[in-house]
């Protein structure tokens, strides 16, 4: 009986990380003109009529300013991608009872599509979410998303609420290595239960914030976890997600990592060894069951003559805006560099991240066979330590 109830347990699990609906994840700062993302979030909310119906909701500190978002989202919808159905749910803690009204609730059965842009979290988890407890609204949402009748777009704040797992609050990485990571541990709105999940990853260097989020809670939350670049979104389907946008897509998993530093004068300070990365670029699809990489078929596998016969790039700021990113590309361009590193801005105290990639076990692909240190490519594999390095 016992292991009956184990292998439920289990059978349990492994339906909870099914993603059953059609889900956009935005990483932020998306653009109006960027017609891969808002195209493949229509697609997703066009029904068989061909008529999608989107509501948008907005993440605004406060209701003027989720009106005001929520006007931009509408004029670009309509405007610029031709939609004639737009139109606001407008939910929002400080708008009077409009989080339990069941009317503006019952108005999302009439829709395919409902576009969460971003702001702040925190009115959206009030409103839909309030004591942990699934409003009526919030309800519809997950019911007609689980049965394949709604598509759900997020952005940012928008994005973030979406996961499952903990809602990320604000906090940089050396903060989160220093002290460990804040987020509201109610978790989301439950449309994606594949990992955890960060936003405008790159841009605001939130790499490591992500990382050790995900090692501290991989017992809840499994090993792997996604950071996601702006301007750039996952379309996830069934058991994987493609990359679609400008820049690029994380993945990173902890399954071989440990806790623990590589200074022995560390005083205690927190570090990780072994952290496994892969990054994605658009046109790449990730399977979340295998864990399987496919490149674009448009892109080329680099090697040997394709990589810069010079030494991998190293920074002071590896958390700044788009340098992990430019570091670790940096790496797999040179054909001289088996591993770099990076030190924190912050000095006090200092952390220290190396990379390396093994020799005969990494592979790299771009949409062309230039050794540009400034390309974007798609990388596998990758491991990683993050450290105290000085005034531990």
């Amino acid at each position: 009986m016992k292991k009956i109830r184990v292998l439920l347990l289990v059978f349990t699990f492994l339906l909870s990380l099914a993603s059953c609906g059609k889900l956009v994840i935005g990483g932020g700062g998306i653009l109006s003109t960027n017609k891969d993302i808002y195209q493949a979030f229509i697609n997703l909310s066009t029904p068989a009529s061909g008529v999608p119906v989107i509501g948008v909701i907005t993440a605004g500190s406060t209701w003027s300013i989720a009106q005001s978002t929520a006007t931009d989202i509408i004029n670009i919808l309509k405007v610029r991608y031709k939609l004639t159905n737009v139109s606001w749910l407008p939910f929002h803690i400080n708008n009077g009872k409009s989080c339990s009204d069941l009317t503006l609730a019952n108005k999302i059965k009439g829709m395919t599509g409902v576009f969460f842009n971003g702001g702040d979290t925190t009115p959206l988890l009030q409103c839909f979410f309030p004591k942990a407890q699934t409003s009526a609204a919030l309800g519809i949402m997950q019911q007609m998303f689980n049965s394949n009748q709604l598509a759900v777009f997020g952005s940012s704040a928008g994005s973030l609420v979406l996961q499952s797992g903990p809602v990320l609050f604000m906090k940089d990485s050396w903060s989160t290595l220093v002290s460990g990571s804040t987020y509201d541990k109610n978790g989301g709105f439950k449309f994606f239960s594949n990992g955890i999940f960060d936003v405008h990853v790159n841009t605001r260097g939130r790499q490591g914030r992500l990382i050790r989020t995900i090692f501290d809670l991989k017992s809840q939350w499994g090993n792997f976890g996604y950071g996601v670049s702006e301007d750039t979104a996952m379309v996830v389907t069934n058991n994987g997600f493609q990359v679609v946008g400008t820049a690029g897509v994380y993945v990173f998993d902890v399954s071989v990592a440990t806790q623990g530093s590589r200074n022995t004068n560390d005083n205690g300070r927190y570090g990780l060894k072994n952290v496994k990365l892969a990054y994605l670029t658009p046109g790449d699809s990730y399977n979340m069951t295998t864990n399987k990489i496919t490149y674009a078929k448009t892109k080329v596998k680099l090697f040997g003559a394709n990589q810069a016969k010079t030494k991998a790039n190293t920074t002071n700021d590896i958390f700044g805006s788009n340098v992990f990113t430019t570091i670790t590309n940096s790496l797999f361009l040179s054909n001289v560099s088996t591993s770099t590193f990076g030190y924190t801005n912050y000095t006090n105290p200092q952390y220290i991240v190396n990379f390396r990639k093994l020799i005969g076990g990494y592979s790299m692909y771009a949409t062309s066979p230039t050794n540009s240190s400034l390309q974007w490519i798609s990388f596998q594999t990758c491991y990683m330590d993050l450290y105290c390095y000085a005034n531990c």
